[in-house]
C-alpha cells in the first residue's frame, strides 16, 4: 500500500521559513529555491521483499504501472557465479542508478548509500543490459550490509525525479556456495523534479531540516539555534 507523507507547515516553521527567504534576499539568492522547498513531497511506500537465487523484486517508485528498477539475484545466470546481485535500471523510464562507473569498464556497481546522505551525491550511470551489480560473486559494495540504500533517478513527464530503495544483505556459505538473501524493505521519491533526497527520508519535513542544517543560510535563518545545529555531527552530507 503506498503511504503519501505530505508535510504541513507549523507556525514555527512559517517563520524560519520566512527568515530564510530574508536571508536568501540579503545573499542574493533567488527566492524560488524556497518556494521549491515549501511544494516538495515525499511519497514513501513500504515493503517487505526477500530476493534469494534466481528471484527479483519491480520497484514502481511512482505508482504509473511502470517499474523504474528490477533487483535481482543473478547468481548462475549468464556465467555469474555464486553470490551476485544487480539492479537492472529501466531505461524506458530514464532510470539511472547512482554509483562509480570508469569510462570504458565493463562492469558497473551500485553504491551502498548510509541513511542520510544525499542522492544525488556521486555519479549515475545505468547498464542496462548487464545490469548494475551489487554484488559478483560475493564480492562488492553490499556484502553484509543493514538497510543501504540504492540511489535512483528516473523521469517523470520528461522531468528527472531522485529516489531510494531501502536494502539489506545477508551472505551465507552453502556447502562452498555463495548464497544471498536480499531484503527490500522500502523505497521513496521526490515528487518535486531536479530536488535532491535524502537516504531514508520518508516525508518532506525531514529533508526540509536536514538542508536547514547543511545550508550556511538556514543557519543564519536559524539565528544562534541555527549555528548550533550546524555544529552537530548529524547533518546528512553529500556523497564525495
Amino acid at each position: 500500500m503506498k503511504v503519501h507523507n505530505k508535510a504541513t507547515m507549523s507556525g514555527t516553521g512559517l517563520h524560519r521559513l520566512n527568515n530564510y527567504a530574508l536571508a536568501a534576499g540579503a545573499a542574493g539568492v533567488s527566492l524560488f529555491a524556497s518556494a521549491h522547498l515549501a511544494n516538495a513531497e515525499i511519497v514513501y511506500t513500504p515493503v517487505h521483499v526477500t530476493i534469494t537465487r534466481g528471484q527479483r523484486s519491480y520497484l514502481d517508485l511512482n505508482g504509473d504501472g511502470i517499474d523504474e528498477l528490477q533487483i535481482q539475484d543473478v547468481s548462475g545466470i549468464s556465467g555469474y557465479g555464486s553470490g551476485s546481485l544487480a539492479a537492472f535500471p529501466n531505461e524506458a523510464a530514464g532510470a539511472w542508478v547512482q554509483g562509480p562507473c570508469s569510462e570504458g569498464s565493463f562492469f558497473c556497481f551500485a553504491s551502498a548509500i548510509p541513511e542520510g546522505k544525499s542522492i544525488p551525491g556521486g555519479s549515475m550511470h545505468c547498464c542496462a543490459s548487464d545490469g548494475t551489480f551489487m554484488l559478483l560473486n560475493g564480492h562488492g559494495l553490499w556484502r553484509a550490509v543493514t538497510n543501504r540504500y540504492l540511489g535512483i533517478r528516473f523521469e517523470i513527464q520528461g522531468e528527472d525525479h531522485y529516489g531510494w530503495a531501502r536494502v539489506s544483505v545477508q551472505i551465507t556459505n552453502n556447502m562452498g556456495r555463495c548464497d544471498i538473501i536480499a531484503v527490500v524493505s522500502g523505497y521513496a521519491y521526490e515528487t518535486s523534479p531536479n530536488t535532491p533526497i535524502v537516504a531514508g527520508q520518508t516525508s518532506a519535513s525531514h529533508r526540509l531540516s536536514g538542508d536547514l542544517k547543511s545550508s550556511s543560510l538556514g543557519t543564519l535563518a536559524l539565528g544562534y539555534q541555527g549555528m548550533k545545529l550546524r555544529a552537530r555531527p548529524d547533518a546528512p552530507t553529500p556523497l564525495p
